[in-house]
C-alpha cells in the first residue's frame, strides 16, 4: 500500500474492505458456535479484554523488533544475516531470566499488578532505546539495546496470561489462554504489517530492503544506509506509541488475584 498501489486505489480499497468483512464474519460465526473456537464472551470482563489487549500490543512490540532489528543491521549497519541475528540473543536471554523471575514472584506473593505495572514500563523503555538507532550504530550496540526490550516482555507475559485464567471460570481456561495466544498472533501479524507500510512508505523509489541493493541507483552505500535508516526509524517509533499504552491499560484493568494457598490459609483461618 502506498507503493506498488496508492491507498486510494480499487485493490487497496477492495482488499481492506474484504479484511473488515471477514472480521464481521468471523465474529458473528463464533457468537453462534456451540463449541466457539474463541470465547469473545469472556471479553466482557474487564480483566480480560484489557489483557487480551496488552498481550496483542507486546506481541505486536516483539515480533517488530524480532523482524526490523535484524533487517536495520543488516542493511544500515552492513552486517551478514548471521551477524544480524544474532544481536537478538541478548534479547531472548532477558526474557528468559525475567520470565523466571516473575514466576517465582507471582507464586510467593500470589500478586500480578506490580509487574503487569513494572513490565510494560522496562518495555517502553527498551523500545525507546531502539528508536535511538541511526546509521553510525554499531551490532554491539543494538545487541545491547535489545536486552531491555527482552525485559519488559518478559516481566509482563506471564502475568496477562495468569490475570485471564484467574478472571473466567475453571471449565473456561483453557479456552480462555487460546484466546491469549489468538491476541498475541493478530497483534504481532497487525503490527509487524503496519510498520512494513512505513518502512514502505518511507523508502525511496529505486530503493529496497535488501543489503545487495546498497550503493545502487547512483547513490553511495553510506548514503544508501542513511536513507534505510531514514525509512526503518518511524517504525520504530510507532512500536514505541504501542508500549506506551500497554501500561494505563494494564494499570486499568489487571488487579491482584488471591494465590490459591494464600485462600486456603484463609479459609482454615476462618474456620478456626
Amino acid at each position: 500500500g502506498g507503493r506498488s498501489f496508492a491507498w486510494t486505489s480499487p485493490t487497496e480499497l477492495a482488499t481492506l474492505v474484504g479484511a473488515v468483512l471477514a472480521w464481521i464474519a468471523f465474529a458473528i460465526a463464533e457468537r453462534r458456535a456451540v463449541e466457539p473456537i474463541l470465547l469473545f464472551s469472556a471479553l466482557r470482563e474487564r480483566a480480560v479484554a484489557c489483557s487480551v489487549v496488552c498481550y496483542a500490543l507486546g506481541g505486536w512490540v516483539m515480533l517488530g523488533s524480532i523482524t526490523y532489528v535484524p533487517l536495520f543491521v543488516q542493511t544500515v549497519v552492513g552486517t551478514s544475516a548471521t551477524r544480524s541475528g544474532l544481536v537478538l540473543w541478548p534479547q531472548f536471554l532477558g526474557t528468559s531470566i525475567a520470565s523466571f523471575a516473575v514466576g517465582r514472584f507471582m507464586f510467593r506473593s500470589g500478586r500480578l499488578r506490580p509487574m503487569a505495572l513494572l513490565g510494560p514500563f522496562v518495555l517502553f523503555a527498551g523500545v525507546l532505546m531502539l528508536l535511538r538507532m541511526n546509521a553510525g550504530v554499531t551490532s554491539g550496540q543494538v545487541a545491547r539495546d535489545t536486552i531491555l526490550s527482552g525485559i519488559g516482555w518478559g516481566l509482563m507475559a506471564q502475568v496477562f496470561i495468569v490475570s485471564v485464567q484467574n478472571a473466567v471460570p475453571r471449565s473456561l481456561i483453557t479456552s480462555a489462554t487460546a484466546l491469549m495466544v489468538f491476541s498475541r498472533s493478530m497483534g504481532a501479524a497487525l503490527g509487524v504489517a503496519a510498520m512494513g507500510a512505513l518502512v514502505n512508505h518511507g523508502l525511496p523509489p529505486g530503493i529496497r530492503l535488501d543489503s545487495q541493493e546498497l550503493g545502487r541507483g547512483g547513490r553511495s552505500p553510506v548514503a544508501t544506509r542513511e536513507l534505510l535508516a531514514h525509512a526503518i526509524t518511524p517504525a520504530f517509533l510507532l512500536t514505541a506509541c504501542a508500549a506506551a499504552l500497554v501500561l494505563p491499560i494494564a494499570a486499568y484493568g489487571v488487579r491482584n488475584v488471591v494465590h490459591a494457598k494464600d485462600e486456603a490459609a484463609s479459609v482454615a483461618v476462618e474456620a478456626a
